[in-house]
């Protein structure tokens, strides 16, 4: 049986001095331990993540495994993840004062050898359908665009961009309009996506900008729209 009061002080006093530890760490320890006595101190007990998620006041899943993960590690805790949505992970908690020594809960596995499996008739068939796939045919090369550039996400430079403009029947101011709007914001679209064809938001845009030239003189002011034929005298009463 643990004292609660002298384990808690423990508890305090480690940390304090252990460099690798954070507030979080506190936090996620001391809701284990609040959990371990709730469970009258019992050995790998179960454990629900909300709750002590809650009581560690953490909002974050993936925080959360990771503190459990590094307590783990510098063995102030057993964690043993059951990885099932239906069995429970378990703690055991550990006096912080005596933590345990072990290899990190995350080792990798050993690589160097593998077992040799023999192949199957499925594996075989799937291997071979791959292979008369890929066949030993060079990667594509990437296509080119009409002035050479292999990025369609981007024109290579102002020019680039007026000549295309031109080639449209456009002007070379709108196309230095277009090329220094898209640059400014990194070839991005408004909703911070990032342009894959630059050509085909050019061409957008040459439409917009006939449009709104097409409004303005329709909708602009005529001359002499302010000029009257009436000569006023401003001194006569209204």
């Amino acid at each position: 049986m643990a004292n609660f009061i002298l384990h808690f002080k423990t508890t305090c006093d480690v940390f304090a001095d252990d460099d690798n530890m954070t507030t979080m760490h506190l936090g996620v320890y001391m809701s284990l331990f609040y959990y371990w006595n709730r469970k009258k101190f019992a050995d790998r007990m179960p454990i629900n993540r909300e709750d002590v998620m809650r009581i560690a006041c953490l909002g974050s899943y993936k925080t959360y495994y990771r503190v459990l993960n590094q307590l783990h590690d510098h063995g102030y805790i057993t964690y043993a993840p059951s990885h099932h949505p239906h069995i429970p992970s378990r703690v055991t908690v550990h006096d912080p004062a005596q933590p345990v020594r072990r290899a990190p809960i995350d080792t990798p596995p050993d690589t160097t050898s593998t077992p040799d499996v023999p192949p199957t008739i499925n594996t075989l068939n799937i291997e071979n359908a791959i292979d008369k796939t890929r066949g030993n045919a060079p990667a594509p090369a990437p296509e080119k665009e009409r002035s050479g550039s292999t990025r369609h996400s981007r024109p290579l430079d102002l020019k680039e961009a007026v000549d295309y403009f031109r080639e449209q029947k456009n002007s070379p101011l709108e196309a230095e309009k277009f090329y220094n709007y898209y640059q400014g914001n990194g070839w991005e679209r408004r909703d911070r996506t990032p342009i894959k064809d630059w050509q085909a938001v050019a061409r957008s845009w040459m439409l917009k900008a006939e449009e709104f030239n097409a409004k303005g003189s329709r909708n602009g002011p005529r001359p002499n729209h302010l000029a009257t034929d009436n000569d006023k005298d401003f001194d006569e009463p209204m």
